[in-house]
C-alpha cells in the first residue's frame, strides 16, 4: 500500500513513491519515508496547534500544494536532508492566543530547498543549528490587509498590528542562501495572535539560545518593502553577506547592532534608512539611494 487514508489525512511511508492527489482535499499530510514525491494536493488544516504537512525522512519533494487554515505550521520539516518544497501556496493560518502560525518551519532539516512558494502571513522560520545549507529561492512572503488587527487579536484592515511577525526568521543553522525573494508588509506583531508583539521585519537573524549560532548566511537579490525592518541582524549571527538587495519603504532598510564579519555590498535603498547602532560592520560598499522601487 502506498498511502493510508486516515481521518481524511494522508500518511506516506513507503520509500521512493510518487503520490499525486489530483487536486483532491485532505486534512493533513505526514511524510515519514524517504525519496517520496507528493504533488497536486489541497490540504486544509487539521485544527489549532497541529501542523498541516509534516515531513521526516530524506530527499522528499513537495510540489504544487495549496495549504489552507494551518493550525500551527503549514509545512513543518522535522528532520532529514535534501527535502524540496516548490511551486506551492500557503495561506490563512488559524490564529491562537499567544501563538504564532508559520507558513513554513524547519526544525532540524539540512540542505532544504524552498523555491517559488507564496506564503501569506509569517513566512519561513528555522530554529535548530543542525539545519544547515538552507536555500530560499524566488519565494513571495506577504501580509495581506485582512491580517491587520487592533493589537488585541481583532481583525481591522487598517489596524496598527497584524497576525504575522517575520517574512524570514533564522534562529539557527549555518551556510544558508536567500536569493530573489519578494518580502512585504511585516509590521508590529499582535501580542495576542502573533506571538511576542515585537516589531516586524522582512528578514531577521538571531541565535536560537545560549551557545547557539547562525553563521554564514547570504542574502542576495531580494526585494524587501513596507516592513518595520527590512533586515534585522541579531546577536550571535556572524558572517552574513547582504548583497544586491532592494529595500523599499521600510522603517529601516537595515538594522545591525550585533554583526561580526558582516558585509553589505551594492544594495539599493528607497525611503529606508540604515542604522548600525553600537557596531559598524567590517564592510559597507556600493550602497545607493534610488528614486523609486521599480
Amino acid at each position: 500500500m502506498i498511502a493510508l487514508n486516515l481521518l481524511a489525512g494522508l500518511i506516506l511511508s513507503v520509500n521512493g513513491v510518487i503520490h499525486d492527489c489530483n487536486n483532491e482535499v485532505v486534512n493533513y499530510i505526514n511524510v515519514t519515508g524517504s525519496d517520496i514525491t507528493v504533488q497536486n494536493c489541497r490540504v486544509r488544516g487539521s485544527g489549532p496547534g497541529t501542523n498541516t504537512v509534516s515531513v521526516w525522512g530524506n530527499n522528499n519533494t513537495l510540489r504544487n500544494l495549496t495549504v489552507d487554515r494551518s493550525g500551527a505550521a503549514g509545512v513543518y520539516f522535522f528532520e532529514g536532508d535534501g527535502h524540496v518544497l516548490e511551486d506551492s501556496i500557503i495561506r490563512d493560518p488559524v490564529t491562537r492566543r499567544g501563538k504564532d502560525s508559520w507558513g513554513i518551519a524547519n526544525n532540524a532539516a539540512s540542505n532544504l530547498t524552498v523555491q517559488r512558494v507564496t506564503v501569506y502571513g509569517s513566512g519561513y522560520e528555522q530554529w535548530q543549528t543542525t539545519g544547515k545549507g538552507t536555500k530560499l529561492l524566488n519565494n513571495t512572503f506577504i501580509v495581506p490587509e485582512d491580517y491587520r488587527t487592533d493589537c488585541e487579536g481583532n481583525i481591522q484592515r487598517d489596524g496598527p498590528c497584524q497576525c504575522a511577525e517575520f517574512g524570514i526568521a533564522i534562529k539557527g543553522g549555518d551556510d544558508g542562501l536567500a536569493d530573489g525573494n519578494l518580502i512585504s508588509g511585516y509590521h508590529k506583531a499582535d501580542p495576542v495572535c502573533g506571538g511576542s508583539g515585537t516589531p516586524g521585519a522582512g528578514i531577521s537573524t538571531a541565535a536560537a539560545g545560549p551557545g547557539s549560532w547562525t553563521r554564514g548566511w547570504t542574502w542576495t537579490h531580494n526585494v524587501i518593502s513596507d516592513s518595520r525592518f527590512g533586515i534585522y541582524i541579531g546577536v550571535d549571527t556572524p558572517n552574513n553577506v547582504v548583497e544586491g538587495n532592494l529595500f523599499c519603504d521600510n522603517g529601516y532598510g537595515i538594522s545591525d547592532g550585533y554583526s561580526v564579519n558582516a558585509r553589505y555590498t551594492d544594495n539599493d535603498f528607497y525611503n529606508s534608512p540604515v542604522t548600525f547602532y553600537n557596531n559598524r560592520p567590517e564592510s559597507v560598499t556600493g550602497s545607493r539611494q534610488v528614486r523609486g522601487c521599480d
